[in-house]
């Protein structure tokens, strides 16, 4: 769950509903949705977006979240939870990571502290699959049109199994530091949350609260009491000018994508991914301090 300037896409494949409350929006299978934390989700044809209509970004500044029809291809989808469901199935060689800084949020490429979940970090590495969505073109308009320079800063999946206790909001910015100037929206982080399972009540969904992008709510999350897995997987943005503060090296094992990675990908890719030129243990761009080229 994200209460504000986190925001969020989301995607989500197949049929289903969106369920609106006096307080929050549950957001189910088969809708596509930006939060101001943004938020989208998919049906089965793609999307094809050119630019983002003056209505569209009315909705996503006052109410934190706009929905849209149809984002990502069903095969996609499906490939993709393919190599999710390979890659939890088996434990991951982590020498690629020997040396680094540890740190008390220090994430591995599988983590499974917490019970009944699995979570999979830095998704490039496991399966060129994810490359895929790296500055999709259905997501890529609206990151720009939203953020102004976004890069790719952090990649993840999170499968809730049956018992996945209720969780708790998330942010990752203040939220007075969305804004909106000159009919322009600066948004500093935006989150891309694909959903690849289903996405009702009893699967420990996601759920928005409309507005509170820029007023922090308390509210209760949803346990995970039915016997599906509910998985999602994340794409988290910041704005350029702050990607600066994930170079430090213990943020590696789930930031960084290493020059052999990126190597495969398109230029788009590459563009949105600029700041890992710059970053340790592996720049490209040797000595390099800043992003200023």
């Amino acid at each position: 769950m994200h209460p504000g300037p986190c925001a969020t896409i989301y995607i989500l494949d197949g049929p289903g509903r969106t369920d609106l409350t006096s307080r929050h929006k549950q957001l189910t299978l088969g809708e596509k949705t930006i939060v101001a934390d943004a938020v989208i989700n998919a049906k089965p044809r793609v999307r094809k977006m050119t630019e983002v209509t003056d209505e569209e970004k009315f909705l996503f500044d006052i109410q934190g979240f706009l929905i849209l029809r149809g984002a990502i291809d069903q095969n996609l989808i499906g490939a993709l939870d393919e190599a999710v469901v390979e890659n939890e199935a088996v434990d991951h060689d982590e020498t690629w990571a020997d040396g680094l800084p540890t740190t008390t949020a220090q994430h591995f490429t599988k983590d499974v502290e917490i019970e009944h979940q699995v979570r999979l970090n830095g998704l490039p590495r496991l399966d060129p699959i994810f490359d895929q969505l790296i500055a999709h073109p259905a997501i890529l308009t609206y990151l720009k049109a939203f953020m102004g320079e976004p890069q790719l800063v952090n990649t993840w999946s999170i499968s809730k199994y049956e018992g996945r206790g209720a969780t708790g909001w998330h942010n990752g910015i203040p939220m007075d530091e969305y804004t909106v100037r000159d009919g322009v929206i600066h948004s500093p982080m935006v989150n891309v949350v694909i959903m690849l399972t289903p996405n009702h009540p009893g699967d420990g969904c996601f759920t928005v609260i409309p507005g509170s992008h820029k007023r922090r709510f308390n509210h209760a999350g949803a346990a995970k009491t039915t016997t599906r897995r509910r998985t999602t997987l994340q794409y988290n943005h910041l704005h350029r000018n702050r990607a600066g503060i994930m170079w430090d090296t213990h943020n590696s094992r789930h930031y960084w994508m290493p020059p052999s990675i990126r190597e495969r990908f398109t230029q788009p890719q590459k563009g949105i991914t600029h700041w890992m030129d710059y970053t340790l243990p592996d720049r490209s761009i040797p000595g390099a301090d800043r992003i200023g080229d």
